[in-house]
């Protein structure tokens, strides 16, 4: 949420608008691959699905951002970019302080 309220700065948008955007996201995610992994466990997945079943999760959040911000596909793919990096550096971070903390605890 903290993240996301950087590129969208100039909107002045409350951050709660951005708490609400991001909880619908997650909640889209946790149902989409709460969905895959039951269709796994059924074995239900054609081969050449599961190739395209990724990319599907990175087109919801782009197309999510372009319709809650209300900007062009240029801003809102380069925005999308900056905050899939940012997340993942902020994700790696947070791995790697964890597998540091339980290295020091056990």
């Amino acid at each position: 949420m903290l993240l996301q309220k950087g590129p969208y700065f100039w909107q002045h948008r409350y951050y709660i608008s951005h708490l609400v955007f991001t909880i619908h996201v997650q909640c889209f995610l946790f149902a989409f691959f709460m969905l895959l992994m039951v269709l796994d466990w059924l074995h239900a997945l054609p081969s050449w699905l599961t190739t395209l079943l990724p990319f599907v999760p990175i087109a919801y959040f782009v197309m999510a951002l372009r319709t809650f911000y209300q900007q062009s596909w240029l801003k809102t793919v380069l925005k999308s970019l900056m905050l899939g990096t940012a997340y993942s550096l902020a994700m790696t971070f947070c791995l790697v302080v964890v597998a540091v903390l339980g290295a020091l605890v056990f």
